[in-house]
């Protein structure tokens, strides 16, 4: 059995990501901040790098429906974040017809590289579900 590999905090920086990624056969590209911009199984998942705190930060962006009210739009994300664990889902105030979903991984110590492709599938995963089994409204477009 192969020993999986770790990623040192000190290695942990986009083009290793984005490599990492490409090796999982994800696609995905350093956008004009170098955060890299992932598409995985119909989600556009963005992943930044905080490196004071040593997190990287999974977040994905979906369109609500204006017709919707505010009241009934912070509803739904309550209901998400009762029903889904992993990910965060938000309305931000700048935004109302934006649902935020994101999701942070440590990586003081070091990382897998298997927890960042595992993470990013799985919070595909989650807001699939999310989205199918909270939204019944259908204000997420």
């Amino acid at each position: 059995m192969k020993n999986p590999e770790v990623l040192l905090y000190e290695e942990v920086n986009s083009e290793k990501l984005l490599s990492i990624l490409n090796q999982a056969y994800i696609s995905g590209h350093l956008d004009d901040d170098g955060d890299i911009v992932a598409d995985v199984d119909g989600h556009t998942i963005l992943l930044t790098l905080n490196k004071r705190n040593k997190l990287i930060k999974f977040t994905a962006l979906y369109s609500l429906k204006d017709s919707f009210p505010l009241e009934l739009k912070h509803s739904l994300t309550n209901l998400m974040n009762d029903d889904v664990i992993l990910s965060r889902f938000s309305v931000p105030d700048i935004d109302a017809n934006v649902l935020v979903s994101d999701y942070f991984l440590p990586y003081e110590a070091g990382v897998l590289e298997q927890n960042i492709i595992s993470s990013l599938r799985m919070m595909s995963r989650i807001n699939s579900h999310a989205i199918r089994y909270c939204d019944p409204q259908d204000i997420i477009n």
